[in-house]
């Protein structure tokens, strides 16, 4: 590393393009034109935000040691980092991965704080003097994470005082759209991000801090997120402090102050445009055209740097003109407090509570999950009936894959009575039995509550007597997969393998449940299946319960018929198995109470072996 520098008397010198030369943001072509201003904001209050000496250490114990890798102790995270930021500025924190970035952004925003077990935190976080409290960043900041967390069936104009950002965001064009997750298809990455943006945007805060708002994005998608934000600062007087990984030269150069950390500890804070200046007065001058943060983090980086010099940058920042003038803004005279009791932007809790009850409302609608609103009063006509016997085969598939959840539960459970009946405290039968009496008025409340819903919504059958077979049928058929599930959680070992066991018979009794494959035409070695499987029993009972002495129109226009009587449908829905008009619900209903009865005997059985 060339020697240090004297550099306490060098004259200011810029080596990189100011953000108003031709790497100016917003000269491609990115979100729409701007339109007017994002909000009104006279007499906004001038906030001061500082911190000082912020140090962060967390405990490691020897055990998390030992699972995680490193060495046990006291680790320092944050070792004396200081920073002032004023309205209608951003500051942004960069550094290589493990500098301290996120642990920062933590400690400024609340997220980590004094008191924690196992973390030491101490130093100053003030606004205007006072310190960054919980209620003043409810009132008056907010945090946008990594992670885009959006309703996925809401639209991104489900909010207040939404035009002016919509259009400043570039999103009035996809605003009908849904936000959408990893099972429904919505708007883009960068939409997303904007979004997120754009909910803190609609009320007026004094702060927005934001954990890597480009990161995932191309290019061209963080140049105008960053625009966004710096026309925001300028146009409102809103602080924005973001942590930001590997920023391209245009969004470096439109920070106006930056904080670049390394192992910890501040190697540089100022002027982004000023950055290269610094470390060329130390001797570290960048060979031609370089994107500013990379070689910053090139040479700050101590995984593929000498520590001893890494470490040395940091230790002559605190002896740098610029540090010492960094020292005395932070103990400068402070602007005025903020006006207390200012909510910015704050509803009444009626308005909220209003709002709350309507998204959620909208949110339950919209998303798939809502699917019995789908069949609302399916009417009783040829082209509703199969969409009525998809609706019995949809119900009972679903609830059935619920118990894959009871696996482990069964799984801690045999190993907790394996040790009690060893020990003798009681046998094998009696828990058996005690089980099955207090699972069975848990799954008829579970029976109840998925059954109930989708029969009246959809109008299933106006008979209250039906209605209670309907409820009978599919608790006895939840209490034959409890019990299978209970029989897999104590045969198979591991309880993601028991899972995987669990749901693949659940899909064979699906596939071979006599709706979908003719049983005249299954293979021999797969019939066994049809005869025990819960979900042919279930399905033609409740097929029976539900169109039997119905009438069903549009016999006359229909291009698939299947009768006008229930008796007729049900003779067209039978195949070579059963004709369901021959379905005994009392008899079906018998065959399910002996499934349940088989299924428990194997796991009595299941359970004596594994103990003796």
């Amino acid at each position: 590393m060339p020697p240090l520098r004297d550099f306490s008397d060098t004259p200011a010198m810029s080596m990189a393009p100011s953000a108003g030369q031709d790497l100016e943001l917003g000269s491609h072509s990115g979100p729409a034109e701007p339109v007017g201003k994002l909000w009104d904001s006279p007499g906004q209050e001038k906030v001061d935000f500082r911190f000082r000496d912020v140090r962060y250490s967390v405990e490691v114990s020897k055990t998390k040691a030992s699972l995680m890798g490193g060495e046990a102790g006291v680790k320092q995270i944050l070792k004396g980092v200081s920073g002032a930021v004023e309205s209608g500025q951003i500051l942004a924190i960069i550094g290589s991965s493990g500098a301290g970035k996120t642990s920062l952004l933590d400690v400024l925003v609340g997220k980590v704080s004094a008191g924690t077990k196992g973390l030491d935190i101490t130093g100053d976080v003030t606004v205007n003097g006072k310190s960054m409290s919980k209620s003043f960043f409810l009132e008056n900041a907010a945090y946008v994470p990594q992670e885009d967390r959006l309703w996925s069936a809401l639209t991104g104009e489900c909010n207040k005082r939404v035009d002016k950002v919509l259009a400043s965001l570039g999103l009035e064009g996809c605003q009908h759209t849904k936000v959408g997750n990893v099972f429904l298809k919505g708007v883009s990455g960068g939409q997303k991000r904007r979004t997120s943006i754009g909910v803190e945007l609609v009320v007026q805060r004094k702060i927005l801090f934001l954990d890597e708002p480009t990161s995932g994005l191309d290019a061209a998608s963080a140049s105008e997120i960053m625009a966004l934000l710096k026309r925001l600062a300028s146009e409102t007087g809103v602080i924005i402090i973001t942590s930001v990984h590997q920023p391209s030269s245009r969004v470096f150069n439109s920070f106006d102050q930056v904080i670049l950390l390394t192992m910890g500890q501040t190697a540089y804070f100022g002027p982004a445009v000023d950055s290269l200046q610094h470390f060329a007065s130390l001797g570290h001058e960048p060979q031609g055209l370089v994107n500013p943060a990379d070689y910053l983090l090139e040479i700050t980086n101590s995984d593929f740097s000498d520590k001893k010099a890494v470490q040395r940058l940091a230790d002559v920042w605190k002896e740098t003109p610029a540090c010492r003038a960094l020292n005395a803004r932070i103990e400068a005279p402070l602007s005025p407090p903020l006006t207390e009791g200012s909510k910015a932007g704050w509803f009444s809790a009626a308005l909220q509570l209003r709002e709350l009850v309507a998204r959620a409302s909208m949110n339950s609608v919209r998303d798939p999950a809502a699917y019995a609103l789908r069949y609302y009063q399916v009417e009783n006509t040829q082209e509703d009936i199969l969409n009525r016997v998809f609706l019995i085969l949809w119900i009972n598939a679903f609830n059935s894959y619920m118990d894959m959840a009871a696996i482990p539960v069964f799984e801690q459970e045999k190993d907790a009575v394996v040790k009690e009946v060893q020990n003798g405290q009681y046998g094998i039968a009696g828990f058996c039995v005690a089980n099955a009496v207090v699972q069975a008025p848990f799954v008829l409340l579970i029976a109840l509550c998925c059954s109930t819903p989708v029969y009246w919504i959809t109008d299933m059958n106006d008979d209250p007597v039906r209605y209670l077979q309907f409820v009978l049928v599919m608790f006895l058929m939840l209490f034959v997969v409890e019990s299978l599930a209970q029989l897999v959680g104590v045969v198979v070992k591991n309880f993601v393998l028991g899972i995987a066991v669990f749901a693949s018979f659940l899909s064979m009794f699906f596939i071979f449940n006599g709706f979908f494959i003719d049983p005249d035409n299954m293979p021999d070695f797969w019939l066994w299946l049809y005869w025990i499987s819960p979900l042919r029993y279930s399905w033609e009972a409740m097929a029976k319960i539900v169109i039997d002495g119905q009438t069903y129109a549009g016999l006359d226009t229909c291009v698939t018929c299947y009768g006008t009587t229930g008796e007729q449908v049900l003779d067209s829905l039978s195949n070579g198995g059963t004709n369901l008009n021959d379905v005994s619900i009392a008899a079906w209903c018998g065959a399910l109470v002996g499934l349940a009865l088989v299924w428990r005997v194997i796991h009595y059985v299941a359970l004596k072996r594994s103990i003796f």
